[in-house]
């Protein structure tokens, strides 16, 4: 069995100050102090206040001042907040917003509640050898990749959807 075996001496010094200075050891430090002569003294309508004043003289020009501090932290009963009414910016609505607000289904002009049906890319539409479906013809012409559509119509494009997925 291996005993460490650890001389007094470094017990004995250890408590003592300075004797252990690396750089691991934690320092107590108070926070810095601001410099002495930026501390002044102002009139303020509740009384004299201190507050640091950083002042920069200027020749021919008046100085530039700088004050922190100095605010009467007092209970104004008498003021009043009176909030300004945000600017209104009118923005376009975008295209799709404009054709959902119709709610017209662009397939078959039906009126009521419409979804819109999204494909990936364009070019999916694109068959070879069969001519372009209703809703891939309003697409095509449009060239966007949504279509408006009722809910009949948009069962129709999923069911032909999934009859395609399991053709060979």
């Amino acid at each position: 069995m291996a005993v460490t075996v650890v001389p007094l001496s470094w017990l004995e010094g250890n408590g003592r100050p300075g004797f252990r200075d690396d750089s691991a050891t934690p320092r107590l430090r108070s926070p810095p102090r601001p410099r002495r002569s930026w501390k002044t003294r102002i009139e303020t309508p509740s009384g004299p206040r201190v507050c640091f004043e950083a002042r920069i003289e200027r020749k021919n020009r008046k100085p530039l001042v700088a004050r922190f501090g100095g605010i009467p932290l007092q209970r104004q009963r008498s003021a009043k907040v009176t909030d300004r009414r945000p600017v209104r910016v009118d923005c376009p609505h975008k295209e799709l917003i404009t054709r959902l607000l119709a709610d017209t289904c662009e397939i078959c002009g039906a009126t009521g509640d419409v979804q819109v049906h999204h494909i990936r890319a364009l070019a999916d539409l694109a068959h070879a050898g069969q001519p372009p479906s209703d809703r891939a013809r309003v697409m095509l012409d449009r060239r966007r990749k949504t279509v408006v559509a009722c809910d009949a119509c948009h069962d129709r494009i999923h069911e032909a959807q999934t009859a395609r997925s399991f053709t060979p």
